[in-house]
């Protein structure tokens, strides 16, 4: 846990992750460092390790998602928000959370997503400072009802909750920031904010990489959580009508479970030699390790407003690491693939025609679009997409001496 100073600005960073692994909090505690604040992150340990001079308040992982029945009138929600935000502080999880920064100091205050947002206007209302919500996700449309019960339980239920609370404290947060434009347009149109979001994309770092030409396999690489709705299913039946120079690399975390019915279905397809399991790397070394593959693949099943709109992490880590890119024909992805020409798009997520797109690639094209990949990243890179969140958390004014001022409006 590092230590502050006395007068020396600071911020604090609230995440239910594991904030150690976690790029985009990362990337920001680093910007406010680089500017000579104090960082303290709030979230659950990870992997990797933080610098020493960052101060961590750990969250005990099954206090922080303490379990709690939900009361059947969350459907007044839609009517009076109120009873989303007592219901809010009834959950024991959030009343936790809030007690452990009882003792914070801070001048600005950013929650990631809107479950954390109450907790960051209270912390932020008791010390005088700033706060903002940083939405990673469209969380009134984010998630995928499989049959007709999950989704009446999620329209009359959940969605009436989140939208009371994202229209309370999106409204009254200093500033809102998310990570595309489709849904900066969105939140903007649903709570009429008065402000459009500010989009901060999820780019990492810049790392100056060499160029590395196709070898004999060409690896194909899809790196992140390994969870049903990232399709690896059908990319893993695809791979029987790839050319045989073709290997997918699958390298995350996820369900053990899970992991052993991938790995029975590559056997089941006859790909079990062209289908690589690998560990999680810690987040330090992403990049460095995904530079050994050849083609990024981010092919994902277009259910929800929240996936039409998907520009995640692992596209721009593709990217840095210079690599070609595979990935859906969906708004945001297909905008920066033929802005840089660095990839070819996939029409729906069918295994035939994720193997036609595959087989369309040679090795001439993929070392052209690798080295286009190295060329953006000279300008998809966190030293530049980190001024429109400084001008945004910070105002125009104030973001180059780093200072927020006084306090905010809490």
């Amino acid at each position: 846990m590092g230590t502050q100073s006395v007068g020396e600005n600071r911020v604090c960073i609230i995440s239910l992750t594991e904030v150690f692994d976690e790029p985009r909090v990362r990337r920001q505690a680093y910007t406010f460092d680089k500017l000579g604040w104090a960082v303290t992150l709030v979230g659950l340990r990870g992997r990797s390790e933080l610098p020493e001079n960052w101060r961590f308040i750990e969250l005990n992982p099954q206090r922080a998602f303490e379990a709690v029945r939900k009361p059947y009138h969350l459907p007044l929600c839609r009517l009076f928000p109120q009873v989303a935000e007592n219901n809010y502080w009834k959950q024991p999880a959030n009343g936790y959370i809030s007690e452990a920064l009882t003792s914070l100091e801070c001048n600005l205050v950013i929650a990631h997503d809107y479950f954390t947002a109450p907790i960051a206007a209270r912390a932020a209302q008791k010390c005088g400072a700033s706060f903002v919500v940083d939405c990673h996700e469209y969380a009134r449309g984010q998630y995928h009802q499989t049959n007709w019960k999950d989704a009446l339980i999620w329209r009359y239920f959940e969605r009436p909750y989140i939208d009371a609370l994202q229209r309370r404290y999106l409204r009254k947060a200093d500033a809102v920031s998310t990570v595309c434009d489709g849904i900066a347009g969105l939140l903007q149109e649903d709570y009429r904010l008065v402000e459009r979001p500010v989009v901060v994309r999820s780019i990492p770092l810049y790392q100056k990489l060499p160029f590395r030409p196709c070898g004999e396999t060409i690896n194909v690489l899809y790196h992140g959580l390994v969870v049903p709705t990232r399709g690896m299913e059908n990319a893993i039946i695809s791979v029987q009508d790839w050319r045989p120079e073709f290997h997918l690399t699958i390298r995350g975390t996820g369900n053990e479970e899970y992991f052993s019915f991938l790995k029975r279905l590559a056997q089941d397809c006859g790909v079990g030699e062209r289908v690589h399991f690998v560990p999680p790397v810690p987040f330090t070394e992403m990049i460095g390790r995904a530079a050994e593959a050849d083609v990024g693949y981010v092919v994902l099943e277009n259910f929800s407003p929240q996936r039409t709109f998907t520009l995640p992490n692992k596209f721009f880590e593709y990217i840095m690491a210079g690599l070609a890119l595979l990935c859906s024909d969906l708004p945001e992805l297909s905008r920066v693939a033929h802005e840089h020409d660095i990839g070819v798009l996939v029409k729906t997520t069918d295994p035939s025609d994720i193997a036609d797109r595959v087989n369309s690639l040679t090795r001439k094209t993929i070392d052209e679009q690798k080295v286009r990949s190295l060329e953006a990243a000279r300008k998809l890179c966190w030293e530049f997409e980190s001024e429109r969140m400084l001008e945004a958390y910070l105002g125009k004014d104030e973001k180059s001496s780093g200072r927020r001022g006084e306090g905010g409006t809490g």
